[in-house]
């Protein structure tokens, strides 16, 4: 079983209450006997957020710099808090505009 991991999926997968460790990790049998994993970091770049959403990187970089994706500084970097995110989405988000994450 093999779980496609983007925003959309992600709104899908709330609305019809799946659990949440669908979510974080993908599975996708290699033979009868074994299983590979593929977990998803709790914060990630924008670059690799960009890529796992399916948008541009100016797309991404524009929701950071309007608030729209909640963020968290890690030196002089702005990384997407995808744990945030998933955790927004538990509680019912849907959608997310400009100023959500404001500092």
């Amino acid at each position: 079983m093999k779980f496609l991991l983007n925003l959309g999926f992600l709104f899908n997968i709330f609305n019809k209450n799946f659990n949440i460790f669908n979510i974080w990790c993908s599975m996708e049998p290699i033979t009868d006997k074994s299983l590979v994993m593929h977990v998803i970091s709790p914060v990630m770049s924008q670059e690799m957020f960009s890529s796992f959403i399916g948008v541009t990187k100016d797309t991404v970089r524009g929701w950071v710099e309007q608030g729209t994706v909640a963020t968290v500084k890690i030196g002089r970097q702005r990384y997407i808090n995808v744990k945030r995110i998933v955790s927004d989405l538990e509680e019912g988000k849907t959608i997310f505009t400009r100023g959500d994450y404001e500092d």
